[in-house]
């Protein structure tokens, strides 16, 4: 048989009178620069996140093979199913083959004895909740086998986790359910979420997107065309391959390995310091020569032309020039990251208080000159020269000053390598520092008369202008690195970041859900129901609340009223569908008080005022109310 017969075959002819010879076993191994990079990451408390068009067993595995997902922290499989006319239901399984919940957990209930089960919703009779199982479920927030008369396969309840060590993983079909159905998931989802797997380009981008409104700063890295859309969308963009993807990303990498995020990082991290510093170096050079100025200006004086020519071109242009040329420190990544914002707290003291240094110490200089015997007060004269013992003060203690800006505002570790990795730095800095003594000490004549500089009698007062400038020079230090970096930056910034005010969405998150034991509430099994709470039958086209409830045992009977569970004591949430809450499903009212929430559709109808006069209404309970019967629900527990 030839090639074109055979490419005319059908699957089934091609598939038949087969013998077996062996399985062929593809492995996809892991790069060996992927574990360390993720490694690194992960101790700078980076979060990585694996987004894949691959199977989900096939992405879990490389997750827990990368440390993606670290020894011991549970992986649970979130579950979407919408399977028309039942609406779209949300549960979660554990990917660790969990055991179902014994019934040694639950209270014992006495023979001859039935609870009479509101879970029923089809309208034809509640059923009776009398073996373990079934109480599991019940308690659970979940209907059991005896509860609903049309017959129901799903699996048996299982408790909550008990522990906030783990993560989610998902397939795009349930991310697109969630994203459209359950909107108030999404949050919670992404914050613990590290796999996406069978993910589509158009969802890669929503991921993308999304992760950055709860306020992350995402970094995308992939290395195909179906990564396009994430890569712009992120904040950087880096692509692996020089195809399509690298017109997307604003880098591309050489290497086809994951080891460049932790360059780009480094180096981003670098020139984030570097433009700060540059920044505050530029600002605070520009008000030191207007302080400068001012104060001279009160005797009528001012700098000489070779004096501003001198500090603006060889001072401030040599070291705008070279701040920016030490490179990114090489160390261990640090998991704090750098200031980012120019108007916060930090960089505004630091701005400050270095004005604030320069402007007292140059008042004490001209001050201090003032007081020597020697001293001959500026007259102005038609000669327009500027020469006197307060322009002397004024000028060499600035330069010097100048020169200390730049050291304290050229930042070294953890994000840029040391002043003295920068030769070109360290050596502008000793050679200003070198020419602004000798003229501060004793220039040649003609040096001196071209600066126009009036030098004083002895010693005394050019001592005391090196001292003040290494006096500067310690306060500027510490000013810069104790109470700008380490108390304002690191000790302040830390507090605020625990406020709930000032912390960014996704911290709020991940607050929530480590406070919140009970959730998210797992099933033992995939599920074979879409619906947990309502079976549609045909008579009644009843739409239903998705109702997570994990509340405490039913250890007496005191929770049992009439035909009625009472479930004021216990907590939970409750999850309306998109549809219900479009059509007006959900009607909270606004108030303190014991609240009401009904659902209003045309087979489930909101409650009369007449049916409800006679129901106490002064416990703190609510109900979504139906035709068959009221679960109750802590009013501050539902998320409507």
């Amino acid at each position: 048989m030839n090639y074109v017969k055979i490419q005319r075959l059908s699957r089934e002819e091609v598939e038949s009178s087969l013998t077996f010879l062996g399985l062929v076993v593809l492995e996809n191994r892991l790069k060996p620069e992927s574990t360390g990079v993720l490694e690194t990451l992960k101790k700078a408390n980076i979060r990585t996140i694996m987004v894949t068009g691959d199977n989900m067993l096939t992405a879990v595995s490389v997750a827990r093979d990368c440390e993606m997902v670290s020894t011991g922290q549970k992986v649970i499989t979130v579950h979407g199913i919408h399977q028309p006319p039942a609406l779209p239901h949300v549960f979660y399984t554990l990917a660790d083959s969990p055991q179902p919940l014994s019934g040694n957990n639950l209270s014992s209930v006495p023979e001859g004895n039935v609870i009479r089960s509101e879970f029923s919703f089809n309208g034809v009779g509640a059923g009776d909740v009398t073996s373990p199982s079934d109480l599991s479920c019940a308690e659970s927030g979940l209907i059991g086998p005896s509860t609903v008369d049309t017959p129901l396969d799903h699996a048996p309840c299982y408790s909550a986790l008990g522990t906030n060590n783990y993560c989610f993983a998902l397939t795009g079909k349930t991310w697109t359910i969630i994203k459209t159905h359950f909107p108030e998931l999404v949050p919670r989802i992404v914050t613990r979420g590290t796999v996406f797997s069978r993910m589509s380009p158009d969802q890669k981008q929503q991921l993308v997107q999304t992760l950055q409104s709860l306020g992350y700063c995402v970094a995308m890295c992939g290395d195909g065309a179906n990564d396009c859309g994430a890569l712009k969308a992120a904040h950087t963009g880096i692509s692996l391959s020089e195809a399509e993807s690298s017109v997307a990303s604003p880098f591309t990498s050489r290497e086809p390995n994951i080891e460049c995020v932790v360059r780009v990082i480094r180096e981003g991290r670098a020139a984030l310091v570097t433009s700060f510093g540059i920044f505050k170096y530029m600002a605070a050079y520009s008000l030191t020569q207007f302080i400068s100025v001012m104060i001279l200006y009160n005797i009528d004086c001012n700098l000489t032309d070779i004096e501003f020519l001198y500090v603006d071109l060889f001072i401030i242009t040599s070291f705008a020039f070279l701040i920016g040329k030490t490179d990114s420190f090489d160390g261990p990544l640090v998991s704090q990251p750098p200031q980012t914002s120019l108007v916060s707290l930090a960089p505004v003291v630091s701005l400050l208080g270095q004005l604030l240094l320069v402007m007292i110490t140059q008042i004490i200089s001209f001050c201090t000159v003032q007081l020597f015997p020697w001293f001959t007060p500026f007259v102005k004269n038609d000669e327009s020269s500027n020469e006197s013992y307060e322009n002397y003060a004024v000028f060499t203690l600035s330069s010097l000053q100048y020169v200390i800006l730049a050291v304290i505002f050229s930042k070294g570790p953890p994000y840029r390598k040391p002043l003295t990795s920068n030769w070109m730095l360290l050596a502008c800095v000793l050679g200003i520092t070198s020419f602004t003594l000798y003229l501060t000490i004793g220039p040649f004549e003609w040096l001196r008369a071209y600066f126009q500089l009036q030098l004083p009698p002895g010693f005394e007062f050019k001592v005391i202008v090196i001292c003040l400038a290494l006096i500067n020079l310690i306060l500027a230090a510490f000013h810069e690195f104790f109470i700008c970096d380490y108390l304002l930056f690191h000790k302040l910034r830390k507090k605020l970041r625990n406020h709930k005010r000032w912390r960014k969405p996704y911290l709020n998150v991940e607050s929530e859900l480590k406070h919140d034991q009970t959730w998210p509430p797992l099933c033992s099994e995939f599920l074979a129901t879409p619906d947990l709470l309502c079976i549609p039958s045909p008579s009644h086209s009843v739409l239903s609340a998705t109702v997570t409830l994990i509340p405490q045992n039913l250890n007496s009977y005191a929770s049992v009223r009439g035909n009625k569970i009472d479930m004021s004591n216990m907590n939970g949430n409750a999850t309306v569908p998109r549809q219900l809450r479009q059509n007006g499903a959900a009607v909270p009212q606004a108030t303190t008080k014991p609240a009401l929430f009904t659902i209003s559709t045309p087979n489930i109808h909101q409650q009369h005022p007449s049916e409800t006069s006679s129901r106490d209404t002064s416990r703190s309970n609510s109900n979504y109310h139906t035709p068959a019967g009221s679960l109750y629900i802590e009013p501050d527990v539902i998320n409507s």
